[in-house]
């Protein structure tokens, strides 16, 4: 708390208290995001006795206070107040203390998203290293592709012998049958015809065999014309669980097609 030279800051008179019940006014006032104006403290109706009395204790003969609203929530507030003589704040003082208060409280908002952010990143990376999840991240267009070790180690490589990884690197690994069915498919997304991109590819491994993966992702940034600007997805390996439906299929098939053993 700043204060004017020759005046000790009252901070910590100003801990612990219940607002709502101690300051109930005040409280209303602020809590309907008003300005808290009171140019002559001894002037204030007996209704108000309870912030008059605090006032007073304090010194203090004028004040002005804004409300911080982060979050549509009330989170405090700021102000000014006087204890040399009343003073009556003129309108563009009170319109600079407002638009301070609102440009504090975006300022709180972003540092708390941002903190919220990062806490679900580290929480996504800690449930993605036990998943054995491959992360890619596309900026659709650059064509630049960003993976985990994940991603890389699902078709044999480590990430430094895929990088620089592109769109090309994708489509090079990509199964040519697959290729026209996951080009319709994220461009249906990017027309927004679809919520997200679902496909299952083949993606040649490095021993030259082939890795089912469900590829799927949705578009998380567009420009102002609406085209796609960035796109995240996951990859993981299903290929045992393909083998063991073609397994199953075969088998089914066989048993279908072999001749009956009935007796005449």
């Amino acid at each position: 708390m700043r204060c004017a030279a020759g005046f000790s800051p009252e901070i910590e008179h100003l801990q612990g208290i219940a607002v709502s019940r101690e300051l109930p006014w005040f409280w209303s006032v602020i809590q309907g995001d008003r300005v808290f104006h009171v140019p002559a403290v001894a002037d204030l109706p007996s209704e108000t006795h309870l912030e008059k009395a605090h006032f007073l204790q304090q010194d203090i003969l004028s004040l002005i206070v804004v409300p911080l609203v982060c979050s549509e929530s009330i989170t405090g507030s700021m102000g000014f107040d006087s204890v040399r003589s009343e003073k009556n704040w003129q309108k563009e003082i009170i319109a600079l203390l407002r638009t301070s208060s609102e440009t504090i409280a975006r300022i709180l908002d972003r540092e708390r998203m941002q903190k919220q952010l990062q806490e679900s990143r580290e929480r996504m990376a800690l449930a993605v290293e036990g998943s054995d999840i491959g992360l890619w991240d596309w900026r659709v267009q650059t064509g630049r592709i960003a993976i985990n070790e994940r991603w890389a180690g699902i078709v044999g490589y480590t990430l430094d012998e895929l990088r620089p990884v592109d769109i090309e690197t994708r489509r090079e690994l990509c199964h040519p049958g697959d290729l026209e069915t996951s080009d319709r498919l994220l461009e249906k997304h990017f027309s927004g015809e679809t919520e997200d991109y679902r496909c299952e590819v083949r993606l040649k491994h490095k021993n030259g065999d082939w890795v089912w993966v469900p590829d799927q992702g949705k578009v998380s940034e567009r420009d102002s014309s609406g085209e796609p600007v960035c796109m995240a997805g996951t990859h993981f390996d299903i290929t045992e669980r393909k083998r063991n439906e073609a397994s199953r299929e075969k088998l089914l098939q066989e048993l279908q097609e072999a001749p009956s053993n009935s007796k005449t």
